[in-house]
């Protein structure tokens, strides 16, 4: 009932979230959440526009504002179980933490406290740093490249962030002297 009510579904992605979800520079979806809903579309007969943003806060704002249907790669946090209709994950990855590689090995979240911590904003390591370690002091970027340049320059001491994104965009944009030197409880 739901499809033949919603024979189009509008779709946001995060455009800079490589590999699960992007825009290529042709500005055109991609992505293993992409993939997977062409797989959708096809099986189903659905036809999914994908609806483009700026960031990953715009697209939740767009989401808000009823300007789209679905988000197809959303970290589960309580707070986003009051917000959305969740279904289970279909994919898992390890937030870690990333900082320069002349810093010796962090270990765990304790060894940030105190330290500013680049981030990317709306992202589900934003709410699980300022809701479980207020200490930490929080440097929102609007996508992880931006967040992995503040670490560069100094702004801030670690990013913490998805394990496959992050290493994709450090591989990509040759930020090697960025290292992943310790490890979270978030998946």
């Amino acid at each position: 009932a739901w499809i033949s009510a919603h024979p189009v579904v509008r779709v946001g992605i995060d455009p800079s979230w490589a590999p699960v979800e992007f825009l290529d520079e042709q500005r055109q979806p991609q992505g293993i959440s992409v993939a997977y809903l062409r797989d959708i579309a096809q099986r189903l007969g659905l036809r999914f526009e994908f609806v483009p943003s700026r960031s990953w806060a715009q697209t939740l704002a767009q989401f808000d504002q009823g300007q789209l249907d679905l988000l197809p790669a959303v970290a589960v946090t309580p707070a986003r179980r009051q917000r959305f209709g969740l279904t289970e994950p279909y994919l898992a990855f390890p937030a870690a933490i990333f900082s320069a590689g002349d810093v010796a090995y962090l270990g765990g979240i304790e060894a940030l406290h105190g330290k500013v911590v680049a981030l990317v904003e709306g992202e589900a390591v934003h709410d699980w740093l300022r809701e479980q370690h207020p200490d930490i002091r929080l440097l929102p970027a609007p996508d992880t490249p931006e967040a992995l340049r503040a670490v560069t320059r100094g702004e801030a001491f670690a990013f913490v962030g998805n394990l496959a994104t992050t290493s994709y965009y450090i591989g990509a944009s040759g930020l090697t002297q960025v290292k992943v030197l310790g490890e979270t409880p978030f998946v």
